[in-house]
């Protein structure tokens, strides 16, 4: 039987993508090989341009997956419709309406929960989803995730 990866929804109060870059720096820094899933190509490029002005003093290795840029980097934007191949990813955070919890490769899938109508009603049917199938789900905002890795990261060992 294969292990069910942790889904944990992370609830966010605008659509800034500032504070989604410094969630995957994170991940990125913490070894995590991510794949970020959006509905369109439009998203993918809003992301790509917040995680290259996120940090002037440190770089967050990524791409956006097309038919025309097959590589893989650490961090992969990816668009709904052209799904790379997953097996070398560990974590997904999806931001699209559909759900993919079939990767016997992923450990761990972050739910983003958008503050719009439209997108939080996705949010709920993914949830169910999860719930239907007995996964167990875990919700965070996103805010306070951010504040807790801040303090983990400067903590002593």
């Amino acid at each position: 039987m294969l292990k069910s990866p942790e889904i944990q929804f992370v609830i966010t109060q605008d659509d800034n993508l500032t504070k989604i870059s410094e969630l995957i720096n994170f991940y990125y820094k913490n070894k995590n090989k991510i794949i970020v899933l959006f509905n369109s190509q439009k998203e993918c490029e809003l992301l790509d341009e917040s995680l290259w002005s996120y940090d002037n003093i440190s770089f967050i290795p990524h791409n956006i997956y097309s038919s025309n840029n097959m590589s893989l980097s650490p961090v992969l934007i990816a668009n709904k419709s052209l799904i790379p191949q997953i097996t070398k990813y560990n974590m997904l955070i999806n931001f699209s309406d559909i759900v993919l919890s079939q990767y016997s490769s992923i450990d761990k899938i972050i739910e983003i929960v958008m503050p719009d109508t439209e997108k939080k009603a996705i949010s709920r049917s993914h949830y169910k989803f999860y719930k239907m199938n007995g996964i167990e789900v875990t919700t965070h905002n996103l805010e306070e995730i951010i504040e807790i890795k801040k303090v983990e990261e400067y903590e002593p060992n």
